[in-house]
C-alpha cells in the first residue's frame, strides 16, 4: 500500500500519541462505530460502500510516522478494504459470542505505524449481522463518525455523495495559522484570565488504593424534556448545551456547595460551514469555568453557563494542552468531563426497506479516558439519553446513579420552568 508524507500531525495528534504511547494498552484509544444490522445485508455492497468513503476521507488512510513534536502523518492511496465475515451461526450463543468478539476487536492495540483502521462483520443468523469500524482516535472524533455512518448509508443506497468540505490537511494548515502570533497571544490571554484561581470540584471518593475498573450508568429524558429544554435555551438566548451545563452545574454545586465550579468538555472545533463534511480528530478539549456566587436558582446558573459556553465557543482553537495549566491541576480538571451531542453520533439507513440499522455500544467493561464522562446525546425516540462512564473504583455506584437521577429532575425542572429550581445553600 503505498503512501506520501502529508505532512505534520496537529497539536491534538501529539497529544494523543503521547496518551496512546504511555497508557494505549488494552485499545483505551480505539473509536469504534459498532452497528446492527437485520435484514438481507449484501455483504460485497457493504464493502464497496465502505471503500468509496475510505476514498473520500484522507484521514481513513492515514498512518503516522515519527514521534511527539515531530510525529507526521502519512496518506495512503484509496485502497480495497478487507471485511472479513466471521460466521458465529452455530456458537450455542451468538449473542454473547459477538459481545466477546467485539471485547477482543476492541481491546486489541493499533500500530499506528501501520494501520489505523480495521473492519469485521460478525454473521449472528441468516438475517442479522454486526459491524464494528474500529479506528484508532488520532483519525476521527464523535463528529467524524456520524459523517462516516451517514455516508456509509448514502454510498450503500447508492445517493449521491455530499462534496468534501475540506481535507484534514486544511485543518492542519488553518491550526498552525492560528496558534501565531497575534492570533495566539489573544487566545492565551483569554485563558489566562478564565483560569486564574482555578479550583476543581470537590468529590466524594472511594479508597484509591482499589484496582482501576469502569462501569456505566444510564437514564433517559423524556421527548417532551428535550422540547422544554430548547424553549428554556430561547428564553436564555443561549443553546441546548448552556442549558444542560446549567443544570449539570446546579448538580455539582448540589454535592460540592462550591459557586465556582469548572469541568472540562469536548468542542467540535470547526469553523461553521468550513468543515462540515471534514474527517479527522478535530475536537479540542476546553475547560468550562461557571461562576455563579450570587445565583439562588438553577435558571440563573445557566445564564452564567451561557456565558461561559460564548467565551469558549468563541477561543476554542488553543488546544487543551497549551492553556496556562500546571500538569497536576489540568489532571485534575479533565478529570471530570460534560459532553452534549449535536445527534447520535453512529446513526445510519442502509437505504433498504428490509434493512434496519442500530447503533450498538462497546462492551461494558472496555476502557475510558476520564474518571467522570458525562454525555448527553440525541436519541431516536425525541429523548435525550444520558450515558456516564465513571471509574467504579474511585466513585460509588450508587453515588453516581444518585447524580444522574438528579440531573434528570433538575432538567426535567428547567424544561417547565426557564427560571428553574431553586439551589440549596
Amino acid at each position: 500500500m503505498s503512501t506520501t508524507e502529508a505532512g505534520p500531525a496537529s497539536v491534538g495528534q501529539r497529544q494523543l500519541w503521547l496518551m496512546d504511547h504511555y497508557l494505549g494498552a488494552g485499545g483505551a484509544l480505539n473509536c469504534p462505530i459498532i452497528l446492527r444490522i437485520s435484514g438481507d445485508l449484501d455483504r460485497d455492497r457493504l464493502a464497496d460502500a465502505l471503500e468509496q468513503v475510505i476514498a473520500r476521507h484522507e484521514a481513513l488512510r492515514t498512518t503516522f510516522t515519527g514521534r511527539g513534536r515531530w510525529l507526521a502523518r502519512k496518506v495512503a492511496a484509496p485502497f480495497a478494504i478487507e471485511l472479513p465475515v466471521v460466521d458465529l451461526t452455530d456458537s450455542a450463543d451468538p449473542e454473547a459470542a459477538v459481545i466477546e468478539a467485539l471485547r477482543a476487536e476492541l481491546a486489541t492495540r493499533f500500530d499506528v505505524t501501520e494501520q489505523t483502521l480495521r473492519a469485521r462483520l460478525w454473521r449472528l443468523g441468516p438475517r442479522t449481522h454486526v459491524l464494528c469500524l474500529n479506528q484508532h482516535h488520532l483519525i476521527t472524533d464523535a463528529w467524524s463518525c456520524g459523517i462516516v455512518s451517514r455516508e456509509l448509508g448514502q454510498s450503500y443506497s447508492g445517493r449521491d455523495l455530499p462534496e468534501v468540505s475540506a481535507a484534514f490537511s486544511d485543518f492542519v494548515r488553518a491550526e498552525t495559522e492560528e496558534l501565531s502570533g497575534d492570533r495566539l497571544a489573544r487566545l492565551q490571554e483569554y485563558w489566562r484570565t478564565q483560569l486564574d484561581g482555578l479550583s476543581v470540584p470537590r468529590l466524594p471518593e472511594r479508597d484509591p488504593n482499589r484496582t482501576r475498573s469502569i462501569a456505566f450508568a444510564r437514564t433517559r429524558l423524556s421527548r417532551q424534556t428535550r422540547a422544554g429544554i430548547t424553549t428554556t435555551a430561547r428564553a436564555h438566548r443561549t443553546t441546548p448545551f448552556a442549558v444542560l451545563l446549567g443544570a449539570f452545574m446546579s448538580v455539582l454545586h448540589a454535592h460540592t456547595r462550591q459557586r465556582d465550579l469548572a469541568v472540562a468538555s469536548l468542542l467540535a472545533n470547526r469553523a461553521p460551514g468550513a468543515m462540515d463534511t471534514t474527517v479527522g480528530y478535530l475536537a479540542n478539549m476546553v475547560l468550562l469555568r461557571v461562576r455563579f456566587p450570587q445565583a439562588r436558582s438553577t435558571g440563573e446558573v445557566v445564564e452564567a453557563a451561557r456565558k461561559t459556553v460564548v467565551g469558549a465557543l468563541v477561543h476554542q482553537a488553543l488546544p487543551y494542552q497549551m492553556l496556562p495549566l500546571n500538569t497536576i491541576r489540568a489532571q485534575a480538571v479533565r478529570d471530570v468531563v460534560f459532553q452534549v451531542f449535536a445527534e447520535a453520533t453512529h446513526q445510519t439507513t442502509l437505504g433498504a426497506s428490509d434493512l434496519t440499522v442500530e447503533p450498538v455500544d462497546p462492551p461494558a467493561g472496555m476502557g475510558a479516558r476520564f474518571d467522570l464522562d458525562f454525555v448527553v446525546m440525541p436519541h431516536r425516540d425525541g429523548g435525550f439519553e444520558v450515558v456516564v462512564g465513571y471509574a467504579s473504583d474511585r466513585f460509588e455506584d450508587a453515588w453516581v446513579r444518585g447524580f444522574v437521577d438528579r440531573f434528570a429532575a433538575v432538567a426535567a425542572g428547567l424544561a417547565e420552568s426557564p427560571s428553574g429550581t431553586m439551589l440549596p445553600g
